[in-house]
């Protein structure tokens, strides 16, 4: 990690390696020459960045003090450093947006919002989610999926608040009603029985009940479709849904990268989710954050 609270001279002898608008600093463990070949292979190791394309300064790493532990560091005098931006300028689109019109689809977004503040409601599907995509119940990883996905919350801090709405009483009124409508699947043959089994936080257990509804609409989307696509499962399914991808701008604004390929029109169509509609979500999150920025 980059130390930004102090700076010392590029090392003599160090290689310079660009990254997108950064200069990153390198270290030279070893070089080896290739005779047939005729060049050079080295080993590096990163030790930090340069604070500028042409400075002779350079921000160290961790790495900087083991092979340069006598270097003479020069301390900032920093009042607060920028906060890091609330997402990614690429935010991935296409599963999140699949999974919130399963919800819709299904009655479970509508009795979510009957039961809690809509807020908490798009957060809880925002958290489910993250339970289909990524097979995991580890919330330690929850953050930095929300700063690359195109969420229908609107915050980013809210996880223990999400939880703490999740008492016993609601949740048993949220079972109830979902198996009014009979859509809740049997966890112990889904996909999701070892993430269930190794859970022990009793709300997170029914939201992986939530989670493994939406995930066998998928499968009933995966089986439709199937004949058209070769070797297809749900994880490639979700895989493909992920590259659909949008774009920060240079006024802040989200736009989709790239066209839809096949199998993402595929699945789609079978959601019933347009283009058209599929840009307007975008431009609707836009629109949030315009606001919560306001």
């Amino acid at each position: 990690m980059l130390d930004l609270s102090v700076t010392v001279k590029r090392p003599q002898g160090t290689k310079i390696q660009p990254r997108k608008n950064s200069y990153y600093v390198y270290h030279v463990l070893s070089s080896t020459y290739n005779k047939e070949q005729k060049y050079v292979t080295e080993k590096r190791k990163c030790i930090g960045k340069l604070v500028s394309k042409d400075s002779t300064d350079m921000y160290p790493n961790e790495y900087f003090d083991i092979y340069y532990p006598h270097a003479n560091k020069s301390i900032l005098k920093i009042e607060a450093l920028p906060e890091p931006p609330l997402f990614h300028d690429t935010l991935k689109v296409g599963a999140m947006i699949a999974i919130r019109k399963l919800a819709t689809s299904s009655g479970i977004l509508k009795i979510l919002k009957e039961l809690y503040d809509q807020s908490i409601a798009y957060e809880l599907i925002d958290l489910i989610s993250y339970i289909i995509i990524s097979s995991s119940i580890s919330l330690e990883h929850y953050p930095f999926f929300l700063k690359e996905h195109l969420r229908l919350g609107t915050k980013i801090e809210t996880l223990d608040v999400i939880k703490n709405q999740l008492t016993d009483q609601k949740i048993n009124e949220l079972l109830n009603q979902l198996a009014q409508l009979k859509i809740m699947h049997k966890i112990e043959h889904s996909d999701f029985k070892s993430l269930y089994e190794t859970c022990n936080e009793s709300s997170m257990q029914h939201l992986i009940f939530i989670a493994s509804s939406i995930y066998s609409y998928l499968k009933l989307i995966g089986q439709k479709i199937k004949n058209e696509f070769e070797d297809l499962s749900i994880t490639k399914m979700l895989d493909e849904l992920e590259c659909i991808q949008c774009t920060r701008n240079s006024i802040g604004i989200f736009k989709r990268r790239y066209a839809l390929t096949a199998l993402q029109k595929a699945i789609f169509q079978e959601l019933r989710i347009t283009e058209n509609e599929l840009d307007d979500q975008i431009n609707q999150f836009n629109l949030r954050q315009a606001n919560q920025a306001s």
